[in-house]
């Protein structure tokens, strides 16, 4: 399976985990947008696990911030999959604080 890495606010409190979530159409996405729910959901599954945790070290307005990095193993093949269970916030356009 592929593997992708994710950089996330904040020290997330876990170690492992499986996410399960329906994935559907966002009825504001304009036919792209994906979300937690939505239109014609499908079942989504992803294994997340904790590579560092740490602080954000790039200069700007987020210097220092505490940060997770992740692994992420999607099981299904969903569009926005990570991004929608990942970044925490059901509308995957704006995933607050998820960076791939």
């Amino acid at each position: 399976p592929q593997e992708y890495l994710a950089v996330v606010e904040g020290h997330v409190s876990w170690d492992e985990r499986g996410v399960e979530a329906a994935i559907g159409q966002d009825p504001q996405g304009g036919g792209f947008g994906m979300m937690v729910g939505g239109e014609g959901a499908k079942p989504a599954s992803t294994a997340m696990r904790v590579l560092e945790r740490g602080y954000l070290g790039i200069r700007g307005p987020r210097y220092g911030m505490p940060v997770s990095k992740l692994s992420l193993v999607p099981v299904t093949g969903r569009r926005h999959q990570l991004r929608c269970e990942a970044g925490r916030k059901p509308r995957s356009r704006t995933p607050a604080g998820l960076w791939m």
